[in-house]
C-alpha cells in the first residue's frame, strides 16, 4: 500500500519523503535526548551514592563522638558525686571535732 502512495504522484511522493526525513530527524533527536538523560541519571545516581556514603561516615563519626561525650559526662558526674560525698564527710568530721573540742 505504501508503494501505491509513492507511485501515485511525484508531489505526494516528495511530500512523503520529506515527512519521513522529518520523522527520522525527530527520532534521532529523541534518541540523543534519551541518551543524554540516561547519562545524567547515571551521574546523579553515582552522586547520590557518594553523598549517601559521606552521610553514613558522618553519622558514624557523630555517633562515636556522642558516645565519648556521654562517657565523659558520666565520669564528670561521678567525680562530682565523689567530691560532694568527700566534702560532706569532711564537714561531718569537722563538726565532730568541734563538738569534741567544746567538751
Amino acid at each position: 500500500m505504501e508503494n501505491e502512495l509513492l507511485v501515485t504522484t511525484d508531489g505526494s511522493a516528495t511530500k512523503l519523503e520529506q515527512e519521513m526525513k522529518s520523522l527520522i530527524a525527530s527520532k534521532d533527536k529523541l534518541l540523543t535526548s534519551i541518551s543524554e538523560k540516561t547519562t545524567a541519571i547515571a551521574n546523579e545516581e553515582s552522586r547520590h551514592a557518594c553523598l549517601k556514603q559521606d552521610t553514613d561516615v558522618l553519622r558514624k563519626r557523630n555517633q562515636a563522638q556522642l558516645t565519648r561525650l556521654r562517657r565523659q559526662l558520666k565520669e564528670a558526674q561521678l567525680r562530682n558525686k565523689q567530691w560532694h560525698d568527700e566534702a560532706c564527710q569532711l564537714e561531718n568530721q569537722i563538726e565532730q571535732l568541734r563538738k569534741f573540742t567544746e567538751e
